[in-house]
C-alpha cells in the first residue's frame, strides 16, 4: 500500500511540475531562454542582489510556514530567508562569494505547533541574477459551466458480437463507462444507460470496446429531455483512423483517450472516448494490444495518455495534438546504473536518452500507535547534472525538530524522455503574469529502488 501511495504521489507531484507555464505545485519564476529572467546584477559597495522573489499576492502563506534556502553551486549554504505574500525577497551578497549558478531550495510545512510534514523542493543550475514570481497556480476546471436540465436513457441492445466496454461523453463532466458481463456464449445482449443533459453539451459519442474487434462509436446530437434512445449495436461505425497500442505482456495498464474541440481546455475538457484499465472498473480484459479508434475531423485534437507499471518500473505518456500515430508501444524496463542513493552524492543513469531528471527521497518515522512524521525532498536536475545538496540551515532543524534531513531513504527518479529542457523547465514554470497552465507533450520513465 505504501509503495502504490508513494507512486501514485510523487507521480502527480512530477507531471504537475511537467506542464508548460506552471510546472510546480507552489512555485512560478519568470522566464526566458536562459531558464529565469536574467537581470545584470547591479553592485555597490562590493555587494550585489544575486536572486529575486516576488511573492504574489494570491499566495496562501497562511496555511504554510514557507522558505527559500540558496546554496552555492558547491553546496555551501548561502541565505536562507521566510516569505509571506505580497513580499519581495532580495538576497545578496559580496559579488565575489556567489557562484555564477546556485541552488534554490524551498521548503514549507503546515502552520501549526510542532509540524509532523515537510515538503522540499530543490531546483539546481539557477544563474545568477534570476527573478522569481511566486504565486498560486490554478487550473480552469472547465472552459464553461454546463449546468444540468434534463436525463435521457439509452438503450443499446445487438446479438452475437458483444462488446465488454461501453464509453458515452459529452465534453464535460458527463462521462460514463459501461461494463458489460463478460460470457463466452453467443446470445443476444443489451445495454441501459442513464444519462443526464447539460445545457450547451447535448451531443454525446458513445464507444464500445473489446479485446477482439476494432472499436467503433455512434453519435448522439441535439437529444431531448426524458428521451429514450433505442439503439442497434449492427448501426455503430468504424472509426476513420486507429491506434494499435500494445504493452509489455506483464503488468498494469491504463490508457485514455479524449477528443477536443476549440472551446475546450484540453487538460481539464473532452469527449473521453477511451479510459481503460488492465483491471477493475472500466477494464478490459486483454490490454496487452487495443485497438483505438477516433475521428479524423470531429475534433479540432486529441488528447492520449497512457501509463504502465510492473516490478518497480512506471512509464507514463502524455501527448495533445490533432494527429494520432498508427501505433504506439510501450517501451520494456531499460537498464538502470545506481551507483550512490544518497542526497548528497547522488548518481544514477539509464542504458537510454533522457533530457532531465525528478528525484524523490524521504524521511522521518512512522512509529506504530503514534502519528507519522514525513519529510519528502524532491530535487530537479538537468541530464548528468546533479546539483551539490547542502544542509538545511541549524536555526530551522531548531524550530522544527521533526524535520529530517539526514536519515532520508532513496524512493525513485523520473527520467523525462520528451519534455522540456531543464533550463526550459524553469522559464515555463517560473512566469512573471497568468497562471493558466498549457499542455505539454511528455514521456517519462520512474524507476523505483
Amino acid at each position: 500500500m505504501k509503495i502504490k501511495f508513494l507512486a501514485f504521489f510523487s507521480l502527480m507531484f512530477v507531471l504537475l511540475f511537467s506542464c508548460s507555464k506552471s510546472e510546480t505545485q507552489d512555485l512560478t519564476p519568470e522566464g526566458n531562454d536562459n531558464g529565469a529572467e536574467i537581470e545584470q546584477p547591479e553592485e555597490v559597495n562590493g555587494i550585489i542582489n544575486y536572486f529575486t522573489a516576488n511573492i504574489g499576492q494570491e499566495k496562501n502563506t497562511e496555511l504554510f510556514d514557507d522558505y527559500l534556502i540558496i546554496h552555492d553551486s558547491n553546496g555551501k549554504l548561502i541565505d536562507f530567508k521566510p516569505f509571506e505574500k505580497g513580499e519581495s525577497i532580495k538576497f545578496s551578497a559580496d559579488s565575489d562569494s556567489i557562484t555564477d549558478k546556485f541552488t534554490v531550495t524551498y521548503l514549507f510545512t503546515p502552520t501549526q505547533d510542532n509540524p509532523l510534514s515537510f515538503f522540499i523542493q530543490s531546483y539546481g543550475n539557477i544563474k545568477k541574477g534570476s527573478v522569481w514570481d511566486i504565486n498560486q497556480n490554478f487550473i480552469n476546471q472547465y472552459s464553461g459551466v454546463y449546468p444540468e436540465t434534463g436525463n435521457f436513457t439509452v438503450n443499446i441492445s445487438g446479438n452475437n458480437e458483444r462488446p465488454e466496454n461501453i464509453f458515452l461523453t459529452n465534453g464535460s463532466k458527463e462521462n460514463k463507462i459501461y461494463s458489460l458481463p463478460s460470457t463466452t456464449e453467443t446470445q443476444d445482449w443489451s445495454a441501459l444507460i442513464n444519462v443526464g443533459i447539460e445545457e450547451s453539451r447535448k451531443d454525446y459519442v458513445i464507444t464500445t470496446l473489446n479485446s477482439t474487434d476494432f472499436s467503433r462509436y455512434y453519435i448522439l446530437e441535439n437529444v431531448s429531455n426524458n428521451s429514450n434512445y433505442q439503439l442497434d449495436y449492427n448501426d455503430f461505425l468504424s472509426f476513420d483512423s486507429y491506434i494499435d497500442f500494445s504493452t509489455p505482456n506483464i503488468g498494469s495498464t491504463r490508457v485514455i483517450l479524449k477528443g477536443y474541440k476549440n472551446e475546450d481546455n484540453p487538460l481539464v475538457d473532452g469527449y473521453v472516448l477511451y479510459n481503460i484499465t488492465g483491471s477493475g472498473f472500466g477494464s478490459i480484459s486483454n490490454t496487452e494490444s487495443l485497438k483505438l479508434g477516433y475521428l479524423n475531423d470531429y475534433f479540432t485534437g486529441y488528447t492520449f495518455q497512457a501509463s504502465y507499471s510492473y516490478m518497480g518500473y512506471i512509464y507514463n505518456k502524455s501527448y495533445f495534438g490533432s494527429s494520432l500515430p498508427s501505433n504506439y508501444r510501450v517501451p520494456e524496463k531499460p537498464v538502470v546504473n545506481l551507483e550512490n542513493s544518497s542526497i548528497k552524492n547522488f548518481k544514477i543513469d539509464l542504458d537510454i536518452d533522457y533530457i532531465r531528471t525528478v528525484s524523490l527521497w524521504e524521511g522521518g518515522e512512522k512509529p506504530v500507535g503514534s502519528p507519522t512524521k514525513t519529510t519528502l525532498w524532491y530535487v530537479y536536475a538537468s541530464h548528468n547534472e546533479f546539483p551539490n545538496i547542502g544542509e538545511i540551515p541549524e536555526e530551522l532543524l531548531q524550530k522544527y525538530p521533526n524535520l529530517e534531513s539526514q536519515e532520508l531513504d532513496y524512493l525513485n527518479t523520473t527520467f523525462m524522455l520528451d519534455s522540456n529542457t531543464h533550463d526550459e523547465f524553469i522559464q515555463k514554470s517560473f512566469v512573471t503574469s497568468g497562471t493558466e497552465i498549457t499542455p505539454e507533450n511528455i514521456e517519462s520513465i520512474t524507476i523505483y529502488r
